[in-house]
């Protein structure tokens, strides 16, 4: 198993904001970098939230992998973090919620994608969720015809536990031909089982210290 955190930070949307971050982020992000409890990490510009296109907005999402959840909580309360929420916290609507979840996958084995879906559900302790997932997957890739990248996990740091899913596609075009497909759309309600998902798209470029090109003018 892995430990794989969400977060996805809410910036201020003016040009000044956006003129800041393009100076503060390349010294700020490089403390992903110089902690040894990250293994790898992946970003990138969120294209749908819950269906809402961002345009030209500016909404990034950040998945990171973890050595340990003990690694996890040690960086949010040590020096190194709190330089950095120093650096960025001016540039944010409001502080971000890291989401930690322990995944049957490590992020290490998504690629970057033009289409990378992430839905979190309401955790269901008395439902296979996980079996569920997989079943979908399959699902999907038998009216792809190929691989499509994918974890999924529960959280381990929030009040209320919540279920991961995250999955790759080669296109929002795609992807919407196939979500209706009669098997996938059962697939999906078996999924759910009645609840209403959140689900971000996002366009996952790289690891997170190139992402100056989401903040350009």
């Amino acid at each position: 198993m892995s430990f794989t955190e969400v977060i996805i930070p809410s910036f201020k949307q003016d040009s000044n904001t956006r003129g800041l971050m393009q100076k503060v982020w390349p010294t700020a992000s490089s403390v992903f970098h110089r902690t040894p409890a990250i293994q790898s990490g992946l970003a990138g510009q969120v294209l749908l939230d819950n269906g809402s296109s961002v345009g030209d907005g500016v909404k990034l999402m950040c998945l990171f992998e973890w050595e340990s959840h003990e690694g996890f909580k040690s960086f949010l309360s040590s020096q190194e973090f709190e330089t950095f929420i120093g650096q960025i916290g001016s540039l944010l609507l409001k502080p971000a919620t890291p989401q930690l979840f322990k995944t049957n996958r490590a992020v290490r084995y998504l690629q970057p994608s033009p289409v990378t879906e992430i839905l979190r559900l309401q955790a269901d302790p008395h439902y296979p969720r996980d079996n569920a997932w997989e079943q979908l997957i399959a699902t999907i890739e038998a009216h792809s015809g190929h691989t499509h990248q994918s974890l999924c996990g529960h959280s381990v740091n929030l009040e209320e536990e919540l279920w991961l899913g995250i999955v790759t596609w080669d296109s929002l075009e795609s992807r919407d031909a196939i979500r209706r497909r009669p098997e996938v759309t059962a697939s999906i309600r078996n999924l759910m089982r009645g609840q209403e998902p959140d689900i971000v798209i996002v366009e996952v470029e790289s690891f997170i210290a190139p992402l100056i090109w989401i903040f350009g003018t």
